[in-house]
């Protein structure tokens, strides 16, 4: 029986389940009751005959003052090895594939702190050379091992300690940890040494006098064992601390996270609660990081901890925006709506008495019920119900309707109906105030040449042009385009994608079908004034566009061209951008920290998605034999969501420019017809402007030679 609860009494009699020896404990025996400290496992042991005069008194197993065990609480993980591993440093922990660990802490450098079950050795071990077990599973393993082990720690320490009247069931182990030997678990005393004499028989009033003083401040933290230990009083050196005061920080104390410690006191009242007000789905169904957060479940487990409290109040909202931007790839719209309204409904537990049943609907149903209504309200503000799911809008309508009590639930209905009102009929007005328009130059209309535009305008209304098709872009589709890369499923991603494109091949075919030398400069000088101008706009999508399309071959190898480009040197800066060194770090750095308008070069973050999808399993198969259901992978999703909100983070800010309908066509033209054009085109025109530069450039040496 394995307790996680604090001050435990519970009877000495009964059988032996031996489920993991995690610690001894300090606590005193007599014919009823053993007490045992906080946070540690421990045993039924069963009842011999023993002598009624004797009071027995157990005290902890000491540890370096590198670490006590009670600071290595396990985070309730068992693994079984896949293969040996030698250690090379004495901090590391060797172990063979047919031994069992159980996971105290676990690192993202991939080592784990680790306690060797079969002699409680500490250390570390790499994450590689292990898999994780269930509980049940490490049950079945402990029993055999662990139920020999303590039988024989107490059979073997008997008559050295207490002598001859004190009973072989209730022994304190021999074993101390001497400083300078990290993790390993040494002889304390030699054969013949007694530790306590035998103590005289206490009255029960007395017994419970001592029990009731064993939680008070008197009884300090663990003591850290030295060379010196013997020379100290047995119960100065081995005392382990029963008070909340010296437990109370101790997961601080080893990752010093105020959030991990949260998390720790939070799990600890969860298996405080009484059975009807736990988590239905179990260990086999879902799996948490011990920071809390969801690695694997089933949809319905997942659905489960959506609804309920969670026990890192600041993972709830991040929890609950991966879900409803990823859960298309768990199952449809529908399904996730039956399983919330399943939530909402639930049914109490059978067999509760009056009381039980109250509190469990004080403490489960209202508080589930809550945050489904939540949900469903986040479900359709920020993440699109009306627009991607109309059918459940629709649904949602209905069941907010239905909803007549208590009052709370019913005040969050009617403003959930009121939003869904709101985004339905209500004409949605653009909180953007346009600026005052640039002083222009002025243009031939029936032209409308692009050397005589102001590179200022030009930048603004690219903008302008390329929000229009950035906003429209919806998470899903960065999932879909996993798939695919045509059809409807993608097509706002696809449009954005594509003008990227287009106006890069504007930009080559305005300066290849610009006939003379020197206004094919101009023309590109103009381009590296609206790349800088948009840099300047945060439009990092166009920027991009014109400086793939100035690097371009056909392009740059204009030699004569690019020697009369007075701004040439300008352009470097805007390449560097689009150099893919580190995963363009340069693109993502500009990015990630701007709180104004801007668009993005969205191409690694699409790039991001695919390879979280290529290194992570979708899902796994869960190992409760009674069910077949996928466990699928949320850490997956978390980082496909991470890589979703990067990409479409901009879509809440507009640019504040005013656009001018004949500015506007003149762009929107321009990037028809030069989409229109074959790529093969731009290299024959390329070749032709080339050969026409190069026998200019003889033509002049040769009047230079000539004289002239």
């Amino acid at each position: 029986m394995v307790a996680e609860l604090s001050y435990q009494t519970l009877s000495c009699t009964g059988e032996l389940p031996a489920l993991g020896l995690s610690a001894a404990a300090n606590h005193t025996c007599d014919d009823h009751s053993i007490f045992f400290t906080e946070h540690v496992k421990f045993y039924n042991i069963p009842q011999k005959s023993r002598s009624s005069s004797a009071f027995h008194r157990f005290h902890a197993i000491s540890l370096p003052a590198v670490v006590s065990l009670v600071d290595l609480e396990p985070i309730l993980k068992y693994s079984c090895n896949i293969y040996d591993f030698d250690a090379a440093d004495r901090d590391q922990l060797s172990f063979r594939s047919d031994e069992l660990l159980e996971i105290v802490k676990q690192e993202d450098s991939g080592w784990w702190a680790a306690i060797r079950v079969s002699d409680l050795k500490v250390g570390w071990i790499p994450s590689a050379y292990v898999e994780r077990i269930s509980d049940e599973e490490a049950e079945e393993l402990l029993i055999p091992t662990e139920r020999q082990q303590l039988l024989e720690v107490f059979e073997n320490g008997a008559g050295q300690i207490y002598g001859a009247e004190v009973v072989a069931d209730y022994r304190r182990s021999p074993y101390v940890v001497t400083p300078g030997k990290g993790y390993e678990w040494m002889p304390m005393l030699n054969n013949g040494d007694k530790l306590l004499p035998p103590t005289p028989h206490t009255s029960g009033g007395e017994r419970e006098d001592f029990l009731n003083d064993m939680t008070s401040p008197l009884y300090g933290p663990l003591v850290s064992s030295s060379p010196g230990a013997e020379q100290r009083s047995p119960g100065q050196e081995l005392i382990l601390s029963a008070s909340k005061s010296t437990s109370v920080d101790k997961v601080k104390r080893i990752t010093g996270d105020d959030e991990a410690q949260a998390l720790y006191e939070a799990m600890a009242a969860q298996a405080s609660y009484p059975w009807f007000l736990r988590p239905v789905y179990n260990g086999e169904e879902i799996k948490v990081e011990y920071d809390g957060t969801i690695t694997n479940g089933t949809l319905g487990a997942i659905v489960e901890r959506l609804t309920l409290e969670p026990l890192n109040p600041s993972h709830e909202t991040k929890l609950r925006h991966v879900f409803l931007s990823t859960f298309r790839t768990m199952g449809t719209a529908d399904e996730i709506f039956d399983l919330l309204l399943e939530r909402y409904d639930l049914d109490a537990p059978q067999t509760l008495t009056t009381v039980e049943l109250e509190e469990w609907r004080t403490k489960r149903l209202l508080p589930t019920q809550r945050r489904v209504i939540s949900i469903f309200t986040a479900w359709l503000v920020n993440h699109n119900m009306i627009g991607d799911d109309p059918p459940i809008a629709r649904r949602l309508q209905e069941f907010l309707s239905e909803i007549s009590g208590p009052a709370d639930n019913l005040s969050m209905a009617n403003q959930a109906m009121k939003t869904l009102e709101c985004l339905t009929f209500s004409v949605p007005i653009s909180p953007v105030t346009p600026v005052k328009p640039h002083k222009r130059r002025r243009t031939k209309d029936a032209k409308n040449e692009l050397l005589r535009m102001d590179p200022t305008v030009l930048a603004e209304h690219l903008c302008l042009h390329e929000y229009r098709y950035y906003s429209k872009v919806r998470p899903q589709e960065g999932l879909n385009w996993i798939k695919t890369r045509t059809g409807e499923s993608v097509a706002n991603l696809l449009a954005f994608c594509a003008l990227h494109d287009k106006l890069a091949a504007w930009v080559k075919h305005s300066i290849l079908w610009t006939d003379g030398l020197g206004r094919r400069a101009d023309v590109i000088e103009l381009w590296i004034k609206i790349a800088e101008k948009c840099r300047a706009m945060h439009n990092y999508s166009s920027m991009s566009a014109i400086t793939t399309a100035l690097s371009s071959t056909v392009i740059s190898r204009l030699h004569l061209t690019w020697a009369h480009v007075g701004r040439s040197s300008h352009l470097e800066p805007l390449k560097r951008f689009n150099e893919p060194a580190g995963n363009f770090s340069a693109f993502r750095h500009a990015q990630q920290s701007l709180d104004v308008p801007c668009i993005p070069f969205i191409g690694m973050y699409l790039t991001d998605i695919v390879h979280i999808n290529d290194q992570y399993m979708d899902s796994t198969v869960s190992t409760n034999k009674s069910s077949s259901e996928k466990l699928f992978s949320f850490v997956k999703r978390r980082k496909w969501s991470d890589a979703l909100d990067a990409m479409l983070y901009h879509q809440k800010k507009q640019y504040p420019y005013v656009e001018e309908t004949t500015i506007m066509k003149f762009i929107e033209t321009n990037l028809k017809v030069s989409a229109e054009k074959e790529p093969s085109s731009f290299w024959d025109r390329s070749h032709e402007v080339q050969q026409g530069e190069v026998a200019s450039a003889d033509i002049r040496k040769g009047l230079e030679a000539a004289g002239f």
